[in-house]
């Protein structure tokens, strides 16, 4: 049985990737190689989403008005990481991932110490 007051995740992976666009503009913005206009997307962005004014105000629709906070929020970001120099966002994206993705090949040398 579904309660329909309860709003339900469709897809949870939209959310992980949000929290990852934002983890990684983060590391960007405190980067000193990425120029201070290009830092003005993502201030831009939380300037709207804490703004009063809304594209679509929420008494005219009911929920929908955050819904659209968070999507220029979401593409803000897009468009941030996407403008930043690509050797910038390599570099910060690979820092704290717990595991690689399956196009990324990692090299390394190694070397077994027998201490017996």
């Amino acid at each position: 049985m579904n309660d329909r007051s309860t709003p339900q995740v469709k897809d949870p992976s939209a959310i992980r990737e949000l929290l990852r666009s934002g983890q990684l503009a983060w590391r960007l913005i405190s980067d000193s190689r990425v120029s201070w206009s290009l830092k003005l997307i993502p201030f831009l962005a939380l300037v709207y989403f804490v703004s009063p004014i809304d594209l679509v105000p929420d008494f005219i629709i009911p929920g929908f008005g955050s819904l659209d906070d968070l999507a220029v929020m979401a593409i803000a970001l897009r468009f941030f990481i996407r403008l930043a120099p690509p050797e910038l966002v390599r570099e910060h994206s690979g820092r704290g991932a717990a595991v690689a993705s399956d196009d990324e090949t990692i090299s390394a040398d190694y070397r077994v110490n027998d201490a017996a």
